[in-house]
């Protein structure tokens, strides 16, 4: 139990994102795994290489919502060096469900003409280490991508790469994953890889709802086991402001009296227990 509020602390505690957090994947701290994902850049434009690699990760928002922002992890690159420089940038892209198979597969246009909902290259992004060789990587998106509730979307990071066979690695998720598609240009060509990409999609505007409701949302995304149904009412009763989940039986809300989040359940032994301040909760799920 103590183990269990621990972990919830310590995601709350280790989340930094730019307004209100739609999904995530998060990796283990440090990162300790990463599958290569990278595109040479040829200046002639002619040319790929075997090594040349991209993993989808494949994911299903619970709300419909826009995305805005990213962040990712993966194998520390260096922006601006000269010569040469180890990145030209991140190609990040949104795609469908390949519509011609239930299988994990994104609709891309090497298979059946599928395009990407958005593609874009992000060079303005910044970079914090993240320990073992890892890099935590952040950038808001130059165009917003609209995704549905409940639908599979695969999103794809690839580094692009000024120098031939160069290779970076997206961190992974510890196991189990197998929600990721791979696309290895030498061979073999298509492959569903059962690792799990660690990435944050996050939107600004959506942290204009009530900061509580939104604290909640984010709980309710990551421990959906301990929240059953997701989306509950929130009620009043003070000093409590909280959400009651029959499915699982246990509540989690926020006290005006000492300004700190509450859970009670059977994870907790069906004990009130202090998860921590709100004031630092809010701020580091990108609910203020």
């Amino acid at each position: 139990m103590k183990s269990l509020l621990g972990g919830i602390l310590l995601l709350f505690t280790a989340l930094v994102v730019q307004g209100a957090t739609l999904y995530a994947q998060m990796p283990n701290d440090p990162p300790d795994g990463a599958l290569p994902s990278q595109l040479w850049f040829d200046p002639t434009g002619k040319n790929n290489l075997d090594s040349d690699a991209i993993a989808y990760a494949a994911f299903t928002l619970t709300e419909t919502a826009t995305v805005t922002h990213v962040e990712w992890w993966g194998q520390s690159v260096t922006q601006g060096a000269a010569p040469p420089a180890t990145s030209n940038g991140f190609f990040i892209g949104f795609y469908n469900q390949d519509p011609g198979t239930v299988a994990l597969q994104p609709d891309l246009p090497q298979l059946h003409g599928g395009q990407p909902l958005a593609y874009e290259l992000v060079v303005n992004f910044t970079q914090t280490s993240a320990g073992n060789g890892m890099s935590r990587f952040s950038a808001d998106l130059a165009t917003p991508v609209a995704l549905a509730a409940g639908t599979r979307y695969f999103l794809s990071i690839a580094d692009s790469m000024p120098v031939a066979f160069q290779t970076w690695g997206w961190a992974q998720i510890p196991a189990p994953g197998g929600n990721t598609f791979y696309y290895q240009y030498g061979g073999p060509s298509y492959s569903s890889n059962t690792s799990g990409m660690a990435f944050i999609l996050g939107n600004a505007a959506l942290a204009a709802v009530n900061p509580a409701d939104c604290l909640f949302n984010w709980a309710e995304s990551y421990y959906s086991a301990l929240f059953v149904p997701a989306g509950s009412a929130s009620v009043t009763m003070a000093p409590y402001y909280y959400r009651y989940y029959p499915g699982t039986q246990s509540y989690l809300g926020t006290s005006s009296a000492d300004g700190h989040v509450y859970y009670l359940g059977p994870a907790s032994n069906n004990a009130l227990t202090d998860v921590g301040p709100i004031s630092g909760l809010l701020a580091t799920a990108g609910c203020q």
